[in-house]
């Protein structure tokens, strides 16, 4: 599978230059700083346009991975790869909008890849370099996870959120090394219905029980289980919350 690089930033970058001269025609400023404006404005799209048309090689192949950027353009056989991780970052401190997916390497041992490995994910406990931000590609992250399952076999992590199946949606980190997604879904999915009975059912302490004694097989990519640790935590601290009767009498016997 060749990936294509996305050209939308040339296109962008004029048509901001065009709406800034014509922002800067219409400021009471001095001929002189709307020339300084407008040069500058100039080397910024000068410098999108050399990025957008630089020589850009991405491919996912039986035989490993061919990247490179700029004319220099390196292979990487899957024997050289110990894991190949399709990450999805966290938002910044700020929030804002969740950053693009990126794909990560981790070399097996002692492979030079020709790229610094300083980069860290949940999904893999080693060092990993960073090959591609998916929003500069004109390809989805889910065609770039199914050549990847395709050629990369076990090698390949989705460490993006899951989204769950169909009753349970919550988005647990699928990890290189997790818990067994199926048997944690059936646990939640337990949970969950239990919920719906009345305070004080057996079925809600029975629920916040089981979920507390589950101990759920590892599996190569599995759910987080730390993510997983935490919710179930939750679920049976609410399961088992006591309610108080109507009266505000609470639910113990008459004396």
């Amino acid at each position: 599978m060749e990936l294509h690089k996305r050209r939308g930033a040339i296109a962008t970058g004029v048509a901001l230059l065009i709406v800034a001269a014509l922002v800067l025609l219409c400021l009471p400023i001095g001929w002189t700083t709307r020339i300084l404006l407008w040069v500058g404005g100039a080397a910024v799209l000068g410098v999108l346009i050399v990025r957008a048309v630089r020589p850009f090689r991405f491919r996912i192949g039986p035989d490993g991975l061919t990247f490179g950027s700029g004319g220099a353009t390196r292979s990487v056989p899957w024997d050289d790869v110990q894991a190949v991780v399709l990450d999805q970052p966290a938002p910044g401190a700020a929030g804002g909008d969740r950053p693009s997916p990126r794909l990560l390497l981790a070399p097996a041992g002692g492979a030079d890849v020709g790229l610094p490995t300083t980069t860290s994910s949940t999904a893999y406990d080693g060092g990993c370099a960073v090959l591609l931000d998916l929003g500069d590609v004109v390809e989805s992250p889910d065609q770039v996870a199914e050549a990847l399952t395709r050629y990369a076999g076990d090698r390949f992590v989705d460490a993006r959120p899951s989204r769950g199946t169909d009753a349970v949606d919550l988005d647990f980190t699928v990890v290189l090394r997790g818990y067994d997604p199926a048997a944690v879904d059936e646990v939640i999915r337990m949970g969950r219905e239990a919920l719906s009975s009345p305070p004080g059912d057996q079925r809600r302490v029975t629920a916040a029980g089981r979920i507390r004694d589950s101990r759920f097989p590892t599996v190569l990519r599995g759910y987080d289980r730390w993510q997983v640790d935490e919710f179930l935590d939750g679920l049976a601290a609410e399961l088992a919350t006591p309610v108080d009767a109507p009266d505000g009498t609470g639910t113990g016997t008459e004396s």
